[in-house]
């Protein structure tokens, strides 16, 4: 037995073909930003949480630094010996009182040696401070934090996401229309 199907008959006119368009989707940010360390050690504190309002340059966790602290003492000590050394070998060179040719090109030798420990030791201790500097994880941008990944006493690696913020610059939602 069939169903009869019901027709509505029309005359043809120009008008919009739909006033109203619904559409279901999620609203989401235009921008999700993924923060990972740039150093490997244990996460001491946490400061922000899931659903949180972030400012750009707010701090959100710390990492473990006793280690990268030392390094930066050692750095420093190291640079105040380049720093000592390289003042020595000056003098020694600018006060060339008879000398031989081969003492002469000794201390030209030494002074370089020193110049170039110098030149070292300030690289080293810029980038141990860099690295210090690195175990306070801030947010670069402003946003929601809408994935935390991390807990206090967990190790954080280089390579992997521990926050995820939504860009509040804009949003978005994609819907998919019918022709």
């Amino acid at each position: 037995m069939q169903m009869a199907t019901t027709v509505e008959v029309t005359e043809v006119a120009q008008g919009p073909i739909s006033r109203i368009v619904r559409a279901y989707g999620n609203i989401t940010a235009q921008d999700n930003v993924r923060i990972t360390p740039q150093v490997s050690e244990r996460i001491t504190a946490i400061y922000a949480d899931l659903g949180d309002t972030v400012a750009q340059g707010q701090l959100l966790a710390k990492i473990r630094d006793v280690n990268f602290r030392d390094q930066v003492q050692r750095d420093e000590a190291q640079l105040e010996q380049a720093r000592l050394a390289l003042r020595r070998d000056s003098l020694e060179f600018n006060d060339r009182n008879l000398i031989s040719d081969a003492e002469m090109e000794n201390i030209r030798t030494s002074l370089q040696n020193s110049r170039a420990q110098y030149r070292a030791a300030i690289a080293s201790l810029t980038s141990s401070r860099e690295s210090l500097g690195f175990t306070e994880v801030r947010s670069p941008v402003r946003g929601v934090v809408t994935r935390r990944n991390i807990s206090p006493g967990d190790v954080a690696g280089t390579g992997s996401v521990i926050f995820e913020i939504a860009n509040l610059v804009g949003y978005e939602k994609r819907i998919y229309l019918p022709l």
